[in-house]
Formats: structure tokens, C-alpha cells, sequence
């Protein structure tokens, strides 16, 4: 299946405002094709933009040039069973998604959606995740997977307990530090 939508460049005014609006959600389709293009079939699109995430995908996501243009595609690894769900790894190529915890209930579940910061590799950000304190108290605790919320922006991790008001869980929304937020406003 193609995966289709409204092409902008992130670079255009329309580009800008549509990014603006999009930022602090961690439910948006977008794909990036080339050249600050992206894919947005967030209003004009298909089936593709349901397909869920999986850490272990039947599906995967290819780029292809058709006739000067960058199509992206969807396409089966395997098999797929009748009523199975369709799945691809959204950490292929997505738009600036922040990162939030994923719930893809796989055995091999990363355990987290978006994009990982660049400038680490795949290995050491989940090091990172596993051995991560919380930048108010300073510690670490077993049950940090439920307990422990990463900033959008900066990827510092911030205890829901300690937080200023404090939160009883973590939420499903977009998450920014007090020092994100503020940085955001200005």
C-alpha cells in the first residue's frame, strides 16, 4: 500500500504552521520523504496513516522513486494472517515525533515511540533509558518504567512524583520540562 497525503516542505510558510500545530502531539502521520518534504495524510489520506506501530512489525516501509518523486510504500515481511493487524517500526523514518512510551506490547518492545536523540546510537540510548535518574531527585528506581516521564525536547527524565504539581501517571499527551516549556514560549 502507498502511504499518502498532502506533500509540504517543512521549509514553507504552510510547512511552518502545520509543524507549529503539530509539535507537541504524540499522534501525528507524518513521514519525511526528501529535501524537507514530508508526507501529511493527517486530512487527505488513506488507509496507511491507521496502521499501527509494533517493535516487531509484519510490515515494513521502503522508499521508492517513481518518476522523479520519492512514494513511500508499505509492504508485508512476511505472511500476514487473515484479521491479523497490519504494523510497521514507526522509529524508520517519522517526523519529528516526540518520544513517548510505547504500548506495542511486543516481546521485544523498545519501549519507547519516536525518535531516539541523533546523536547516540540505538544501544546506547537504550542503556541510557534502562540506567536514566530523574533530574529533580537524582535517583533511580525499579519501577521507573511507570514512574519516570522523558521530555519531548530535551530527553531528561523527570520522576511523576517530583514533578511541580505532581502527576498521578504518566500522561499520553506530549510532555515538556518547566525549562522546555519556557524555552517554548519565549
Amino acid at each position: 500500500m502507498q502511504y499518502i497525503g498532502e506533500i509540504f516542505s517543512t521549509n514553507s510558510e504552510i510547512g511552518k504552521a502545520k509543524l507549529k500545530e503539530y509539535c507537541k502531539s504524540t499522534c501525528t502521520y507524518l513521514m519525511k520523504t526528501s529535501k524537507g518534504e514530508v508526507i501529511d495524510p493527517t486530512y487527505k489520506g488513506n488507509l496507511a496513516r491507521f496502521i499501527n506501530h509494533s517493535c516487531e512489525p509484519n510490515c515494513i516501509t521502503q522508499k521508492w522513486n517513481v518518476l522523479g518523486e520519492i512514494c513511500i510504500g508499505i509492504f508485508a515481511l512476511r505472511d500476514i494472517e487473515e484479521d491479523e493487524e497490519l504494523t510497521f517500526d514507526y522509529q524508520f523514518d517519522v517526523y519529528s515525533t516526540p518520544l513517548t512510551k510505547c504500548l506495542c506490547g511486543a516481546k521485544k518492545c523498545k519501549g519507547y515511540l519516536g525518535l531516539r536523540p541523533t546523536d547516540i546510537s540505538a544501544e546506547e540510548w537504550n542503556e541510557r533509558l534502562e540506567d536514566m535518574t530523574c533530574e529533580i531527585c537524582e535517583k533511580n528506581f525499579d519501577d521507573d518504567d511507570i514512574k519516570l516521564i522523558i521530555c519531548d525536547d530535551c530527553n531528561k527524565g523527570f520522576h511523576i512524583y517530583c514533578l511541580d504539581p505532581p502527576r498521578e501517571a504518566i500522561p499520553e499527551e506530549a510532555f515538556f520540562c518547566k525549562e522546555c516549556e519556557t524555552r517554548k514560549e519565549e
